[in-house]
């Protein structure tokens, strides 16, 4: 599969960084941002090709909507459908749920937001100031069977586990292995690997009690498993992108 090197649309309106991305579920038409002005964008990047966000149908690849060595054009401006604004600092996460009904969001202001898609509106807000994370929340991502959890990873060194479906305010499980912050999660089933600003990659079976860790050697900040699971690829502070055999536990490449 080949991707395109040349931009294909403008999404205009946020009023500084954009720290967070997230494409609708499949078939991935939509995008969501967040950004340092504290709130979360929902756009259509090509309006031509319009579908509901809740569809189920793709109408192009991301290949088809450019042809290598076509004729420079003005590129277009992607539409804004909704703007959600409820974090008091910048949103720095997202995750979309595969019904594209709900995607969850976490901030600068400690907060982890489970929202409605349609309505704008915050369903839920995760922890607070007795249960919550202590500090910036660096990552979220949907987890457990029919995305009834939610995960977030923050600068306090925990991964927080929540229900999404009951309304208690209190982690169902806290991971606080790390000794420094969170940076990355991927969850795959009932494994959830999270990589640290300590060198670590830690990959727990949530299920089994069961925590497993690789040793980087530079602070992780980034990381995503490939489809067999058999791999991990980490960005590092050092500069280097590190693939990670977890069968034999090594780092063969960097």
């Amino acid at each position: 599969m080949s991707f395109p090197d040349k931009p294909l649309a403008h999404l205009l309106g946020a009023n500084g960084p954009i720290h967070a991305l997230a494409y609708s579920a499949s078939p991935g038409t939509y995008i969501l941002t967040g950004s340092a002005d504290r709130t979360i964008r929902l756009y259509n990047p090509f309006p031509a090709e319009s579908q509901s966000f809740a569809s189920s149908s793709s109408s192009s690849s991301i290949t088809g909507r450019f042809k290598q060595g076509a004729p420079a054009a003005p590129l277009p401006e992607g539409r804004l459908i909704q703007s959600y604004a409820a974090h008091g600092y910048e949103v720095l996460s997202l995750a979309v749920a595969p019904d594209n009904q709900r995607f969850v969001s976490s901030g600068g202001d400690r907060a982890v937001l489970l929202w409605d898609v349609a309505t704008a509106t915050t369903t839920r807000r995760f922890g607070g100031n007795l249960h919550g994370h202590t500090s910036r929340v660096n990552v979220v991502r949907f987890a457990g069977e029919g995305e009834s959890l939610v995960a977030s990873g923050g600068f306090d060194t925990t991964v927080r586990l929540w229900d999404a479906r009951s309304g208690s305010a209190k982690p169902v499980q806290v991971l606080d292995e790390a000794r420094d912050a969170v940076t990355s999660l991927v969850v795959r089933g009932p494994e959830l690997v999270a990589g640290s600003v300590d060198g670590r990659v830690r990959s727990y079976d949530v299920r089994a009690a069961r925590c497993v860790v690789d040793v980087v050697g530079a602070s992780v900040t980034s990381l995503d498993v490939t489809r067999d699971g058999k791999a991990v690829l980490v960005g590092a502070l050092d500069s280097k992108l590190r693939l990670m055999d977890r069968g034999e536990r090594r780092v063969p490449q960097d």
